[in-house]
């Protein structure tokens, strides 16, 4: 892609993720922290040499050696404005940016408590002209409030139990087919995302996390495209899974990055062909020979699309094979490279099948050109007859 469309739709991104903070903040204009928040987001620099400060008024103080001095204008500010001033509540809402922030950066944000209703002494310092009074201690009751309502708290609670919960129950697949159509979910969002992101002791886990992913691009009443970065790593987690026991998990980790493609693509076009570019650069990796995440990456390919296996997998199966075999195995690496060989074989059958019925469509005859027939005869060295009778499926 040219330099200039990169560009263009990288700036297009940012303001448009920098909006999204702009609305989370309730400001009525765009301002540079919501521009900064998006590059960090994006793993970029902030933009730096800048004040994000008002116009500083200056009053002249006299002359010195002939040079008139300014000084800041001083502010006169009632002692009763920070001595007897409570403490405001401290909405979500107001806090989008900070909160969204820490769980990108593995920080526990802080989930307020409902903690009972308390009192406590405060001061009262009334407005005086001259000789400025002590202070007071008055009887004065200021209550404390609670900076999650009880509607975010049942939310939050309702919710966040999904986690404990196994990926098969009933109750979680209730929850999840609410969380496809509930907009009021958005309060909790950050600590939803945090769970998601966090680290994992079981494979369970895993696949309640995606499950629960799966769900949340679904629902189009949330700002889901503010954690895609996040959403991608978690499906990358469970592809890149070192071992080939779990091929389930890695399928199922594939299909979720495959919907996270088609539903974000139209404000991301180049999304499908950098996912392309990371798993290609995994499965091509000469010197890092994991089998499990080959198994992985071919399977993620699978999904991006069968263009991108035809001209990236098939040809270097040969080879790939080949550097396999060749270096010293032990015995139970000769499981995971049947698995192995049994994916490559799918994906292969599969573009045969679909070459071979192209062909047809075109021709009228079976027979494949030249340059592709000499691929899957190099293929069938590897495969035998087996190529062809999956195939034939």
């Amino acid at each position: 892609m040219p330099i200039k469309k990169m560009f263009e739709a990288f700036i297009k991104n940012v303001v448009s993720l920098g909006i999204n903070f702009q609305r989370q903040s309730h400001s009525k204009k765009l301002t540079v922290e919501n521009v900064n928040d998006a590059l960090v987001a994006y793993n970029y620099n902030p933009i730096l040499g800048y004040r994000n400060r008002k116009g500083i008024k200056y009053v002249s103080v006299g002359l010195v050696d002939g040079q008139e001095v300014y000084i800041p204008e001083d502010k006169q500010i009632d002692l009763n404005t920070f001595i007897n001033k409570p403490l405001p509540p401290t909405p979500i809402e107001k806090f989008f940016s900070f909160h969204w922030q820490a769980c990108l950066k593995g920080v526990q944000p802080q989930i307020p408590e409902n903690i009972a209703e308390q009192t406590r002494d405060s001061y009262s310092a009334p407005i005086t002209v001259g000789q400025l009074q002590k202070a007071k201690m008055t009887d004065q009751s200021v209550h404390i409030i609670s900076s999650r309502n009880d509607v975010d708290t049942d939310l939050y609670n309702t919710y966040m139990n999904i986690f404990n919960k196994s990926p098969s129950s009933p109750e979680v697949d209730v929850l999840c087919k609410n969380m496809e159509k509930d907009s009021a979910i958005s309060p909790i969002l950050p600590y939803i995302m945090h769970e998601l992101s966090s680290d994992y002791t079981q494979h369970q886990d895993l696949i309640l996390r995606i499950k629960i992913a799966e769900a949340l691009i679904q629902n189009n009443f949330i700002p889901i495209e503010n954690y895609l970065i996040s959403l991608i790593n978690l499906a990358i987690t469970g592809i890149n899974e070192t071992s080939c026991e779990f091929i389930p998990i890695k399928d199922l980790a594939a299909k979720f990055l495959d919907n996270l493609i088609i539903k974000f693509t139209p404000q991301f076009p180049t999304l499908r062909q950098r996912l392309a570019d990371h798993f290609s650069t995994i499965f091509l990796d000469k010197i890092q020979l994991n089998i499990g995440r080959k198994v992985g990456s071919a399977i993620a390919l699978s999904y991006i699309g069968q263009e991108i296996v035809k001209d990236v997998i098939l040809p270097k199966i040969p080879e790939l094979l080949a550097r396999i075999y060749q270096r010293r195995t032990v015995a139970n690496e000769l499981a995971d490279i049947s698995k192995l060989k049994s994916i490559l074989l799918k994906l292969s059958g599969e573009c045969f099948n679909r070459d071979t019925y192209d062909a047809i469509q075109k021709t009228g005859s079976p027979r494949l050109p030249p340059e592709i027939a000499e691929l899957y005869n190099n293929l069938a060295t590897y495969f035998g007859l087996d190529l062809f009778i999956y195939s034939a499926r």
